[in-house]
């Protein structure tokens, strides 16, 4: 048959037959690829989700056989206020608002007792555990199976997943942001962005430490973006040409901004312009609380 063909013909017909062998028998192997692969990821999905059993059940067991520890009194105390239609009051003594409006909310759907109190951080350890799972190409697949094994058998994330405070989120707060800022910088999607602002906003909201985070974060993401901003600090290059660093980066610190507005209190002094409450002989403010527009003042 190729004897009757020109050169360039039967090349052509040879490399066409050599083609459908090597698609034969790739597609003979793939199906075996695709098992072997398949087997690999259920075995590890099966262990996450004996690895969270395990971390829920400790979370979960005998959850209301102590008594609150001060710190929790205060907490579920001002939460049920909350939830029985008595008010909140932001006072930096008890940090944030999140924990109480979530505590409130629990207590108004399952009603409030110690361990409804505990059940919330409960929660956010068990899914605490769950994380290093979206970590497996930083960590190896290995390596976030032990993180998660390590997370579950942590005395203090154990502790602190049956205390109500503010500890447990702010860790689920900080793992998540880790996870987000890596995705985004590996493949950057407004979603990510979006989960991003969200996260910060939930963080700012639980506790101060985060802004020791978000100072952890903005190094870490000015030091990847610093080729870029220098370039545009020269006037060499756009903000629409940062990399995905300098996009959450950005977003960051327009977050951050509004948090820095106490700051402007060092500068009325000299300028005359009250612009902070300069109060500071208030007991109330000497203990770290804010003066409450419901209380009186004299």
């Amino acid at each position: 048959m190729l004897a009757g063909l020109t050169s360039r013909a039967r090349a052509r017909t040879l490399r066409l037959a050599l083609g459908s062998k090597a698609r034969a028998g790739s597609l003979r192997g793939a199906p075996a690829s695709l098992t072997l692969a398949w087997r690999g990821a259920g075995w590890e999905k099966w262990a996450y989700a004996a690895i969270l059993a395990v971390a829920l059940g400790t979370r979960l067991w005998d959850l209301g056989g102590r008594s609150l520890h001060y710190d929790e009194i205060l907490h579920a105390w001002y939460a049920w206020r909350f939830a029985e239609g008595l008010g909140y009051s932001h006072t930096p003594v008890t940090h944030g608002p999140f924990l109480f409006h979530a505590a409130a909310a629990t207590f108004a759907l399952v009603g409030s007792s110690d361990v409804t109190a505990r059940l919330l951080p409960a929660l956010f350890g068990t899914a605490l555990v769950g994380l290093p799972y979206f970590l497996r190409k930083e960590l190896g697949r290995y390596g976030a199976l032990a993180a998660a094994v390590l997370l579950t058998v942590s005395p203090s994330m154990l502790y602190f997943s049956r205390f109500i405070r503010n500890d447990i989120f702010m860790a689920v707060w900080a793992l998540s942001l880790l996870i987000v800022m890596w995705r985004y910088m590996e493949r950057p999607r407004t979603a990510l962005l979006i989960a991003w602002v969200v996260l910060w906003a939930l963080a700012f909201t639980t506790k101060e430490s985060s802004y020791l985070i978000a100072g952890s974060f903005g190094l870490f993401l000015l030091g990847a973006a610093a080729p870029p901003l220098w370039r545009w600090a020269r006037g060499r290059a756009r903000l629409s040409d940062m990399t995905p660093a300098g996009d959450l980066l950005i977003v960051l610190g327009t977050l951050s901004l509004p948090l820095l507005v106490p700051a402007a209190g060092l500068l009325q002094r000299f300028v005359g312009i009250t612009l902070v409450n300069p109060d500071g002989n208030d007991p109330r403010i000497a203990s770290g609380e804010i003066v409450r527009a419901a209380a009186e003042t004299g």
